[in-house]
């Protein structure tokens, strides 16, 4: 890397640190990519046009997916604002370049025997043991999000025809409607262990 580059990679680095106040780990990924870039541009970065970033991003595109390629338009765009503030160019020659399709990725899910054993090796013979299962049980159950289960309530509620006049957990749904929980848990746990002090 030349000195020309080597001087605006370490203004840039301090830009992101100090004035955009970016993590470490922020200013490392950026970084990284434009130390990247720089190596593979050559000595003229400040005076690349749109198609000079173009012919570096198709070199690119079989070597990393589109995420990455995504994060590193996301850095030279970034890059090249910093040279406008500071007075090196007038203009971005990313703002021609278009960000890559990101497919959305199918979630990674356990399987029924997966979720079975980790709820089986929950032991059950002590409230933290009771207090876990309920919890397993409900995010399971009733895919819940864990910030859901955080914000469970244990109240009253008539549920006629299944479950008659008795306690139940509730989550609210959207539109004002809810969702019954894995009762049978909840109740062996509130029975039992909700009171964590009553133990030595």
């Amino acid at each position: 890397m030349d000195k020309d580059n080597a001087r605006l990679l370490s203004d840039y680095r301090y830009h992101l640190k100090v004035e955009r106040n970016l993590s470490v780990n922020s200013v490392s990924a950026y970084c990284s990519d434009i130390s990247h870039y720089m190596e593979n541009a050559g000595s003229n970065v400040a005076k690349a046009s749109g198609k000079d970033i173009a012919a570096y991003l198709s070199t690119l595109s079989c070597k990393i997916g589109s995420r990455s390629q995504a994060r590193t338009i996301s850095a030279l765009r970034s890059f090249y604002d910093f040279l406008i503030l500071e007075g090196e160019r007038k203009d971005n020659p990313c703002d021609s370049i278009d960000n890559p399709k990101i497919g959305r990725r199918l979630p990674e899910v356990l399987s029924v025997e997966e979720v079975e054993a980790i709820i089986a090796s929950v032991h059950t013979d002590s409230w933290q043991g009771l207090r876990d299962r309920a919890i397993l049980e409900l995010l399971y159950g009733c895919g819940l999000r864990v910030s859901e289960a955080c914000t469970l309530k244990i109240r009253p509620r008539h549920w006629k025809g299944r479950q008659g006049e008795t306690g139940a957990v509730g989550q609210d749904g959207g539109g004002g409607g809810g969702r019954v929980s894995c009762r049978e848990a909840a109740e062996r746990w509130s029975a039992v262990g909700r009171h964590p002090f009553t133990e030595p």
